[in-house]
């Protein structure tokens, strides 16, 4: 005698199949700052997809049921895994020359470095500022002109006590696919805690890609009058 299974019991086993697979996925593709720091832990109420090109509108994760999360991340997974591993390559490529400007602007000094590989191609180009106790660095990776990550850690010092936020954002075709950000705090002399890393809502702010890839080839004084602004 054959045993029958409702539908509903077998869907249920195949969604359980589903998120298996994309836990295994966020585990093994997540994670770097600039590619030394290991993404622990996520959760399901994060990251927006970027916009359709047919004008349907966007649903953010945190609006998701599982199933369609499940679905979006496995999309999507074999993208963020290729970007790690170029930003992997990136840094250990060969630095064949630099640029380095300081500017002195209304928000504060910010400092300008672009690293150049044996192709002079910038695949690799970083931004810093402070201004008082508030500081703050950008690390951003290029392929073929196109911004592929960003690390933007930001920190803030009152008292004796530091105030952290840090944020990764993964990029398609020059727009935000994957945000994910930590915030921490701690006191002057003691260890920085180990703070897991929460998916977030994408903002879609695409300025930012459009404009890092403008600085690669903007002349110094040209890069002042962006960053500055």
């Amino acid at each position: 005698m054959k045993t029958k299974f409702h539908p509903l019991f077998l869907l249920s086993i195949l969604l359980v199949i589903v998120l298996s697979l994309q836990s295994c996925t966020e585990s093994n593709t997540s994670g770097m700052d600039t590619g030394t720091e290991t993404e622990t832990t996520t959760n399901d109420n994060g990251t927006s997809e970027p916009s359709s090109t047919n004008g349907t509108a966007t649903k953010k994760h945190s609006e998701m049921s599982e199933a369609e999360y499940s679905g979006f991340a496995a999309k999507h997974a074999d993208h963020v895994s290729t970007v790690t591993e170029k930003m992997i390559e990136i840094k250990n490529e060969h630095i064949k020359k630099k640029d380095y400007f300081t500017f002195e602007c209304q928000s504060g000094k910010i400092n300008l470095e672009r690293l150049y590989n044996d192709e002079d191609e910038i695949h690799l180009m970083s931004i810093s500022m402070c201004k008082g106790e508030d500081c703050s660095n950008k690390n951003y990776f290029f392929e073929n002109n196109q911004l592929i990550y960003e690390f933007h850690h930001h920190e803030v010092k009152k008292g004796d006590e530091f105030a952290v936020d840090d944020h990764k954002t993964y990029y398609k075709d020059g727009k935000m696919l994957k945000c994910l950000e930590k915030t921490f705090s701690y006191k002057d002399g003691d260890a920085s805690p180990n703070v897991a890393y929460q998916l977030v809502d994408c903002n879609h702010d695409n300025k930012t890609s459009k404009d890092m890839v403008k600085l690669l080839t903007l002349s110094e004084e040209q890069a002042k009058a962006l960053l500055c602004n």
